[in-house]
């Protein structure tokens, strides 16, 4: 019959090994029996109560090794066949085995050919397993033997490759040889033991040497028993056996040694099962490195052919930086987990960043870790490993000489040496210059250009030396006025003499260069592979031309590329010569990229808005030709920007790229508008500044935008968008509209006040602010509808200078149409008097940021300031004379006016006197305006005398003829001017204007003298 049970869950599987550390506490005893096993492997065996899992009819076996975690655990699965009639019995374990345990095989046969396999696969290869039977033996019949026990030993290794045991120990009732083991027939008729016999007379031990993954018991009998053989048994146990131990390495790169700040590297982390068991539960960790942010689309790396990694079972960047990392469950042997992690290299260029992984098998544990070093560069370096005259994919080669690579795009030209110790070489627009600052112990004519020189060199720039021991020969210096991707050339003909006359060096002296193609039999390194030298005996010849490339990595415009060639020769005077050695520089070439951008934005103050439910944030995009549309959106608040940078961005030469800002809030869009924007596109690599096409704005999308264009291969682009919220400036000044009088005079007219700065509304060169900090205010207002009730916006202090000014953000005036502002003076002010309104009422036009005096507004001059005078600076006079007559005047405009002759004769400004009761008053009163702005709404006002108010001896009143305003203006009310009363005589409002023929405007008015009281 066939019987298997599936291998323990893992939960029981902890929980049986807690149990079983504690048996091995308790019976020490058991360790003597341990295995010897290699690095790698620990020693283990079965414990006592592991074959009762061998019940009736089934087993499975959970062996734990010695050790202090479950992946040192082996599951057994055991399986039983028969071969024949024969009646198979799987017995229980015996517990009184030397081991404390066995697994019992009890079976009935019914025919000598009749067999039994007993086999046992084990999850992990076994190595060193030993393992013994008992109760091999024979039982004798009447004329032969009822059973002869026979039990060959099949073993097979992880490739199913058989492998033969090793017999020990065998016992006197057996025989073993090759792979089986019977019950002994030398011994005459005894040879028999009893069931559950586990003396060493029916024993045998078989070892196995190598690693097997299953073995077979074949249970028998031999030829020698009869046909139809009685019930017999035997008796197994696993002594002793080496687990192989999980291993595994990790390792993390991205394929480079410099990378530029700002750009995008790929790193590639890889766990690799190396052992011979599953590993499982390993927790992969990548923490954060300052300099460096993983992005979001980690992939599994599709280069890794035994990678396990799938699209269901990729880590999350925060997995992978917490503490607790990120499991992967199993790898099975021989596969690994490898993934790609596309990480932005943030750190500032000169700097070093070390990225370090770890992974660590929980059930050890043990942790192993793998890290990568890149020396951060321009932010235009991608990062390319330097190799022999190749470019970057898509990137354009520059050769000079005679034998140019196979490559596209490339641009060409011969190499030659006009004359000199400099030549420069100018191919497609780019200048390569190449220079010889150092010269020593040179032959005459040399440096030239030369196709052949003698054998050895081919179409170089030639060095020929006297060979003196120096150090420094010569120097090979080149520069390119481009930020080259790679840069290199040929070196030919270095060597040493047969003759031992020189040994030629070169010795890189800028960083960065790489010795290629070089013969380890012709040349030898040294100084850290900067330093390339002839080894003696080695000369060059047609036959072994002995040539080598000198390479560098990414370089900015007008590096010094620089190498010095000397003739180390230990054997040569300093100062004689013992011969003569050449050495020519050919195949020049560069790289350079096609153009690349980088678009930052910055920003200048806060943000316009910049709550947690409503924060500006600036999505930038760059589209155009054929490159995909490429975006950033800045993080941060207030005025700090985060993530403000775009990647490096590959262009074509001569195209056109549209650069494209809005403002998001969230997922709602915002308006750029609210934002001044400048812009500055650099070149780095020619030090000029790009033209661009103006910024344009959508108003219907709310971008702005602005076009790159003229672009060629080397450009090295970096624009900045400055953004500065845009605000709206709103000032003016509180001031002192007296034309400069310094001795006021409330009734003077003309004179002084014969000024055309004073009181004219306008802020003189002769006049001065007012000192607002009394408590003087200006209010900012949205008077739209009614600008006394609606909402006020903003409120200012005046300054000491009497300035004011309002700044305010663009969502405050969002809708608004029309602004006012308003002057609030302090109680007992002062400067009471008004030379202009106290508000200002203008129009709003979001088109304007700026509102001041002298500001055009929808074809309106704004005049935002405030003019102030004090009581005795009034533009108002007035001027009040007296005519004394005996009430028989019939009309009053008959009166002459003579301020200074007496007022009995005309109007006028003396004092009356030896006035009679009965006698008669006629009044001139003259409004006066000695300003230079028009006073509207003046209403003259006089209280006539009545006695007994106000210290009045006698009450007048209005008689005939009766009022009358000059010029038929002033008017007046019908209610104030009833003859006979005695009330306050009133005029109606009228205006006084600015010429000379409005500035005056004057009444008159007659009134009776009463009676005294006591005369």
């Amino acid at each position: 019959m066939n019987f298997f049970t599936k291998p323990l869950e893992l939960k029981s599987m902890v929980s049986r090994w807690i149990t079983l550390v504690s048996l091995l506490l308790l019976f020490p005893n058991i360790a003597a029996f341990a295995a010897s096993c290699p690095t790698g492997y620990a020693s283990s065996t079965i414990k006592p109560q592991e074959y009762n899992q061998w019940p009736l009819g089934s087993f499975k076996s959970t062996i734990t090794a010695a050790g202090s975690s479950t992946d040192h655990d082996v599951v057994i699965t055991g399986s039983m066949t028969k071969n024949g009639s024969s009646q198979s019995i799987i017995g229980a374990a015996n517990t009184i085995s030397p081991t404390g345990g066995a697994f019992f095989i009890k079976q009935d046969m019914r025919s000598e050919s009749d067999t039994n396999t007993i086999t046992y696969k084990f999850d992990k290869p076994l190595l060193n397993l030993s393992m013994s039977v008992y109760d091999i033996d024979r039982q004798l019949g009447f004329f032969a033997y009822n059973w002869r026990d026979k039990v060959q030993f099949i073993a097979k290794d992880g490739t199913n490759n058989t492998v033969l045991p090793a017999f020990s120990k065998t016992g006197e009732f057996v025989i073993a040889s090759g792979d089986t083991a019977s019950g002994d027939g030398s011994i005459g008729w005894f040879g028999r033991c009893e069931d559950n016999d586990f003396s060493n007379s029916c024993k045998v031990t078989a070892s196995f040497n190598k690693s097997i993954s299953e073995l077979s018991i074949v249970y028998g009998n031999t030829s020698a028993s009869k046909s139809d053989p009685d019930a017999q048994n035997i008796e197994i146990t696993f002594d002793d056996f080496c687990v192989p131990l999980p291993d595994y390495t990790i390792s993390k790169d991205d394929g480079l040694t410099s990378i530029g700040t700002n750009n995008i590297t790929d790193y590639i982390i890889t766990v690799t099962n190396t052992g011979d068991v599953p590993l499982k539960d390993i927790i992969l960790k990548d923490p954060a490195v300052t300099g460096l942010s993983k992005q979001s689309n980690i992939t599994c790396d599709s280069t890794d052919t035994n990678n396990i990694c799938n699209n269901n079972n990729l880590p999350t960047i925060k997995l992978l930086e917490s503490a607790t990392g990120f499991n992967i469950s199993s790898i099975p042997v021989g596969k690994s987990y490898s993934i790609k992690v596309p990480t932005i290299v943030t750190a500032d260029s000169g700097s070093t960043v070390q990225n370090i992984a770890t992974a660590t098998l929980i059930s050890t544990p043990t942790s192993k870790t793998a890290s990568d070093t890149n020396i951060v560069t321009s932010i235009f370096d991608s990062g390319s490993n330097s190799s022999p005259a190749s470019c970057p994919s898509g990137h354009q080669m520059y050769y000079i000489g005679e034998n140019p690579p196979k490559y596209t795009p490339i641009k060409t030209q011969k190499l030659s040496w006009a004359s000199g110790s400099s030549n420069s070489y100018t191919i497609g627009g780019v200048k390569l210059t190449l220079s010889f600052p150092i010269i020593k112990n040179i032959v005459s004519g040399y440096p030239k250009y030369e196709t052949t020189n003698g054998t050895t060199t081919r179409n170089s720039i030639n060095m020929f030396h006297t060979s003196q021991k120096l150090d420094v020969n010569h120097q090979l210096t080149a520069t390119i006025d481009r930020s080259v991707t790679k840069y290199g050339f040929v070196v030919q003909d270095l060597d040493a003499d047969q003759n031992r006359k020189y040994t030629e060096s070169i010795t890189i002296k800028t960083i960065g260069g790489i010795l290629n193609n070089f013969s380890t039999s012709n040349h030898e390194l040294s100084n850290g592979n900067q330093t390339i030298t002839g080894i003696p005996w080695k000369n060059c010849d047609t036959s072994s031309l002995c040539n080598f490339n000198i390479d560098w990595g990414y370089s900015p415009a007008l590096t010094p590329f620089i190498v010095t060639h000397g003739n180390t020769y230990s054997g040569a005077s300093t100062t004689a010569s013992t011969g003569d050695h050449l050495v020519g520089y050919s195949d020049f070439y560069f790289c350079l990229a096609p153009p690349k951008l980088v678009v930052k934005k910055a920003l200048n103050g806060s943000r316009v808005n910049d709550t947690d439910t409503k924060r500006d944030q600036f999505e930038i995009k760059t589209s155009g030709n054929l490159i995909a549309t490429n975006g950033f959106t800045t993080t941060g608040k207030g005025a700090a920007i985060i993530k403000g940078s775009s990647t490096v961005l590959e262009l074509e030469e001569n195209k056109s790229y549209t650069i494209t800002e809005r403002v998001m809030n969230g997922t709602t869009l915002g308006d750029i508008a609210n934002y001044d924007a400048t812009y500055v596109c650099n070149n780095t690599t020619t030090g000029s500044t790009i033209v661009t096409t103006p910024i344009t704005y959508d108003a219907s999308n709310k971008t702005r935008s602005f076009t790159l264009s003229n672009t060629s291969y080397g450009d090295e682009i970096t624009c900045t968008i400055t953004n500065t919220p845009k605000s709206y400036t709103f000032s003016g000044i509180v001031f002192n509209d007296n034309g400069g009088i310094t001795n006021p005079n409330s009734q003077l007219i003309g004179g002084i006040y014969n000024n055309s700065a004073f009181f004219n509304g306008v802020l003189d060169a002769n006049e001065a602010g007012i000192d607002g900090t009394n408590g003087v205010k200006a209010r900012l207002s949205d008077c739209s509808k009614n600008p006394s009730t609606t909402p006020i916006i903003a409120t200012v202090d005046v300054t000491k200078s009497g300035k004011y000014e309002f700044t305010v953000l663009p969502k405050d005036l969002e809708g608004k149409t029309d602004l006012c502002i308003e002057e609030i003076e302090p109680n007992n002010w002062l400067y009471s008097v008004d030379t202009t309104p106290n508000i200002r009422k203008f129009s709003f036009n979001s088109s304007v940021t700026t509102y001041r005096t002298g500001v055009e507004i929808n074809g309106s001059r704004l005049n935002l300031d405030f003019g102030n005078v004090i009581k005795e600076n009034t533009a108002l006079v007035l001027v009040k004379s007296q005519y004394v007559h005996d009430c028989s005047l019939k009309h009053l405009m008959i009166i002459g006016v003579n301020y200074d002759g007496l007022p009995t004769n005309a109007f006028s400004k003396q004092s009356i006197t030896g006035i009679e009761p009965g006698q008669c008053i006629a009044y001139r009163i003259e409004a006066i305006n000695r300003g230079n702005v028009p006073l509207t709404d003046i209403i003259i006002k006089d209280n006539l005398q009545k006695r007994g108010e106000n210290g009045a001896l006698i009450t007048s009143t209005l008689v005939i003829p009766p009022p009358i305003g000059e010029s038929s203006e002033p008017t007046f009310p019908t209610s104030t001017v009833a003859l006979g009363d005695n009330r306050i005589v009133t005029t109606n409002g009228f205006n006084l204007g600015t010429t000379s023929s409005s500035k005056s405007k004057a009444i008159r008015f007659n009134t009776k003298y009463g009676n005294t009281m006591n005369p």
